[in-house]
């Protein structure tokens, strides 16, 4: 952040939520700085001085914040309820693929095929969004679980993949039952036994 004067919580608050809300409505072609200061009362010079115009970390940034707010990642004592626990939300979010989320995730997910430079600053929000998995993954293998030689990285994506794929290619949804049918499948191979 540079130096100068403090952000205003307030104002940090309605700038993220205003850009969560205007990608969740219109995808990446509604992001601008001046249609985010509109939404969110502040002065277009606001969003400047904290973001230096760069969308991408603002972006990235406020869904940060919104999928920190929406989902609380389980430690239920089982991995495949943690799982569970996360995938089927993610897939009700998903649902409908001409708004919030999936509009979102789709939209910012092509400008990053189109722009190297984000792609990068993308890459940082997929971490943040694959540590909940990963941490299940691997608490799993430490409670003897999941086999030790189980790699927490293949099985996410592996979870990972089919949300995205249909996401992306819009030929199916993917519903509550069968992102969780996902976690069994996937599972099936990785548990020890014994």
């Amino acid at each position: 952040m540079p130096s100068g004067r403090p952000r205003s919580l307030a104002s940090q608050k309605a700038i993220l939520a205003a850009t969560v809300e205007l990608l969740e409505e219109g995808g990446w072609g509604a992001m601008s700085v001046e249609g985010i200061a509109a939404r969110a009362r502040v002065g277009k010079q606001t969003i400047y001085r904290w973001y230096g115009g760069d969308l991408g970390r603002l972006v990235v940034e406020a869904f940060i914040g919104a999928s920190d707010e929406r989902l609380e990642p389980p430690d239920t004592g089982s991995v495949r309820e943690d799982l569970v626990g996360i995938v089927v939300p993610v897939a009700r979010r998903n649902l409908r693929r001409d708004r919030g989320t999936a509009l979102a995730n789709r939209s910012l997910m092509a400008h990053a095929q189109a722009n190297d430079e984000f792609a990068a600053t993308y890459r940082t929000l997929h971490e943040h969004w694959r540590e909940p998995m990963l941490e299940a993954v691997r608490r799993g293998i430490r409670r003897g679980e999941l086999r030790e030689d189980v790699d927490p990285h293949l099985l996410v994506d592996l979870l990972l993949g089919l949300q995205w794929y249909r996401l992306l290619v819009g030929h199916r949804r993917v519903t509550g039952a069968q992102a969780a049918a996902s976690v069994d499948t996937v599972l099936a191979g990785s548990m020890a036994t014994g």
